[in-house]
């Protein structure tokens, strides 16, 4: 078993840990998601399949959490708000609750009644192929990725930057801490001898932070969704840093309608898009488009 699955044996109950524990070799390197429900049976996502098991109980929740939290709820409160909470070597877990909102934004949880735990896998980039389309004059052209979930976007981001990054200096703006994944400040991943990585800080904030601080070429982040963030990604490049962001979407045409990705391209910012397909494997590239 390898080390993600050693971790991810660490946060799930007992009883889902010896279900994992017997599933064969073959299906184990195929696990993408593993899914808790309050009163309905354990699910595993096997490469598409359902395998389902054991019913969740409210004290195998519990102790999810109690293992996610390290028995202190309060703090991973902010993450929790957020809907997730991040292992080591890029495991997340999604999370259904209650909330309270105050002022329009999420400031507590409780109730939680769900868990995704989502499985990074080592799905074959692309990254190789779409480089030397991203470089022009020595200069990183600004570049959004397209796809919708589960379809190898931070796998893609953290292969770029492992590229990019052997070869000039690069920032990973991890906010959920995904593409380095830093365990105790040092990345799980191989993603450049140049690049550096801020770690869990939003991203507006964690960008200005890059610009002013560490002189990159390029800034690197993931799923961008908010105005804010975009408004971000425009000053880096106004500052003369480009950028290579990932998004939500099925198309280019479905990413431009979104306000965060219409701004930037209004702005003219965008020279580069990139859209993936999960077609003949997950994470090939559907289209390159040059803005």
């Amino acid at each position: 078993m390898n080390e993600i699955l050693q971790t991810l044996c660490k946060y799930i109950p007992p009883h889902v840990k010896s279900t994992l524990l017997s599933l064969d070799e073959k299906k184990l390197a195929s696990l993408n998601e593993i899914r808790l429900r309050l009163g309905r049976p354990c699910m595993l996502d096997v490469n598409g399949v359902a395998i389902f098991t054991k019913n969740i109980t409210k004290d195998d929740i519990d102790i999810a959490v109690g293992k996610l939290s390290d028995y202190s709820l309060n703090s991973v409160m902010e993450s929790l708000c957020n809907g997730y909470i991040t292992l080591p070597h890029g495991i997340r877990v999604g999370v259904c609750s209650n909330g309270i909102v105050k002022d329009g934004q999420t400031v507590f949880v409780n109730g939680i009644n769900g868990l995704c735990y989502r499985i990074p896998q080592r799905v074959t980039s692309s990254a190789e192929v779409i480089v030397p389309d991203m470089t022009i004059n020595n200069r990183i052209l600004n570049t959004l990725v397209i796809s919708p979930p589960k379809m190898g976007k931070t796998t893609l981001l953290r292969d770029i930057a492992r590229l990019l990054g052997d070869k000039t200096d690069v920032c990973i703006i991890d906010e959920r801490n995904e593409i380095a994944s830093c365990v105790d400040g040092m990345p799980s991943f191989d993603v450049g001898k140049r690049t550096d990585v801020i770690s869990s800080i939003p991203k507006p904030e964690a960008i200005q932070m890059a610009i002013r601080s560490l002189s990159p070429a390029v800034i690197i982040t993931d799923e961008i969704g908010k105005d804010e963030d975009a408004l971000a990604l425009l000053d880096a490049s106004l500052c003369g840093v480009g950028f290579v962001a990932s998004i939500h979407s099925e198309s280019f045409e479905d990413a431009s309608k979104r306000s965060c990705a219409e701004l930037l391209i209004k702005k003219n910012v965008i020279k580069l898009a990139v859209v993936l397909c999960n077609t003949p494997h997950v994470g090939s590239v559907k289209s390159i488009i040059m803005l």
